[in-house]
């Protein structure tokens, strides 16, 4: 098994809600999107994090390693739980 240096976490974050419209409406309601997204924690900034749902070792040293890639603003979390710390997480590769 291979160890990959990334926790598995759960992020709960909130979204923006946009209504295209000119002007706001008397039966207008106001909602809030909250959104969860599980996935890797593949970085961590000042003002974001980037969670992949997967990643590929299969590369071979090219620019990337995932498949896809949600950024989410640190000021739209809600909570992050990490589901799986880094150190645990295992990989099988074919070599195992």
């Amino acid at each position: 098994m291979k160890k990959f240096d990334y926790p598995i976490v759960l992020v709960e974050w909130e979204d923006i809600v946009s209504h295209t419209r000119v002007e706001l409406p008397t039966e207008f309601k106001d909602f809030r999107l909250i959104k969860q997204t599980i996935g890797f924690l593949y970085k961590t900034k000042h003002d974001f994090i980037v969670v992949v749902p997967e990643y590929d070792y299969s590369n071979k040293g090219k620019d990337y390693a995932h498949s896809d890639f949600t950024l989410i603003p640190k000021g739209c979390i809600l909570k992050i739980v990490e589901l799986i710390p880094h150190k645990e997480t295992e990989v099988l590769t074919n070599a195992d």
